[in-house]
């Protein structure tokens, strides 16, 4: 069977990392697939390198560039002659519905991973228009995917489309057991690197520099930490985005707070291993990837009560769970897990047995069986 993936990019995001994962098993069971992305960057495409896998770049003057897009995805199509259009986020999805009226023996697997009714610009004319296009467009799916329940419900709530199927995002877990398995002499090294004379406990954000992953709320928490407990917390944000900027001139010359680039996986459980705590307070999240993750490390995590997080997480259990918005609320999770050793090991082992539904082996058998048009 032949695959076209489209999606925007292949920068680091959920969406993104998602296929990155699933492709290499795909290829493994004799599926052959071409990637096309609208336009930069291409950082994660990189790493399909070793599996010569074709990426398409349409390099399109503007992501509404409609017959720029129609004409270059034509000819990678009569060339390619997919027999799924793999559409992933707003425009991979258009796009592939698009294609489909030009190849109708082409079938449109489109896949939603974001919320449609907490979209920023809800309000307005573009927006209307936007989700017209969207809305009236999903007739031409062959099977539409949400990566999780929450978002299935909020496409239903909205379009009141019918017929959406949920499968979650998918781990590695044998990338990740490669990437973490470290010497604590290694441990050690990364803890000083990134520990300094006036912090002892080290708690990680991985994710994207955005408002919604609710940065600015761990910030306030660890400043609680300090004042109400005397607890000295390094905050290591790991990611990039737009609210960058925004949060550099809130914490100014923090030294407790220090700011890293996206990064390969294999580094990025290696800090995730060498840290104290995760924290995730978004205030919205589609799967919550970056928290599965976590647990699977077996790294005490604290995630907000959102419902892409409540969804695959129980409070107490495998994870604390907060309110959002709430930095007292952090600053009490992390001040439990230090005071109650026990159950931080408790919970931590909970989580990785939790992260563990999520492997990638498991998850691509239930691609394989939208793509044979068989239920899952």
């Amino acid at each position: 069977m032949r695959i076209l993936i489209l999606i925007p990019s292949l920068g680091f995001g959920g969406a993104e990392r998602l296929l990155i994962t699933l492709i290499p098993k795909l290829l493994n069971k004799n599926y052959i697939i071409e990637v096309c992305i609208l336009n930069s960057p291409n950082d994660l495409g990189k790493e399909l390198d070793k599996y010569n896998v074709k990426i398409h770049n349409l390099q399109l003057s503007h992501r509404w560039a409609i017959i720029e897009a129609i004409k270059k995805l034509k000819n990678i199509v009569d060339d390619f002659k997919p027999d799924i259009l793999w559409g992933h986020l707003y425009f991979g999805i258009l796009y592939s519905r698009i294609i489909k009226l030009f190849r109708r023996n082409t079938k449109v697997v489109s896949v939603l991973h974001y919320s449609i009714s907490s979209d920023s610009q809800k309000k307005g004319l573009w927006y209307s228009f936007r989700n017209y296009i969207f809305n009236v467009s999903q007739k031409l799916d062959y099977r539409t995917i949400a990566v999780s329940k929450s978002i299935k419900k909020d496409y239903e709530d909205f379009f009141n489309w019918k017929n959406i199927d949920v499968i979650f995002n998918a781990l590695d877990l044998e990338h990740i057991d490669k990437s973490i398995n470290i010497s604590d002499e290694l441990i050690n090294i990364y803890r000083k690197r990134y520990l300094n004379t006036n912090s002892s406990i080290l708690v990680t954000l991985p994710g994207r520099i955005h408002e919604s992953k609710g940065h600015k709320y761990l910030i306030e928490a660890k400043n609680i930490l300090k004042s109400k407990f005397q607890l000295n917390v390094k905050l290591l944000f790991i990611g990039s985005g737009p609210n960058k900027d925004n949060l550099l001139n809130l914490v100014k010359d923090d030294e407790n707070i220090e700011f890293l680039d996206s990064l390969p996986q294999e580094e990025l459980f290696k800090i995730l291993k060498s840290s104290d705590y995760i924290v995730i307070p978004s205030l919205f999240e589609a799967f919550g990837l970056a928290a599965i993750e976590a647990m699977y490390i077996e790294k005490p995590t604290v995630t907000t009560q959102i419902d892409g997080l409540v969804e695959i997480t129980k409070d107490k259990y495998d994870t604390l769970q907060v309110k959002i918005k709430n930095p007292q609320d952090i600053a009490d999770a992390i001040k439990f897990y230090i005071d109650n050793q026990n159950e931080k090991s408790r919970i931590s082992k909970n989580a990785r047995q939790t992260a563990k539904k999520y492997d990638v082996n498991n998850i691509v058998k239930q691609w394989e069986k939208i793509f044979n048009g068989e239920s899952i």
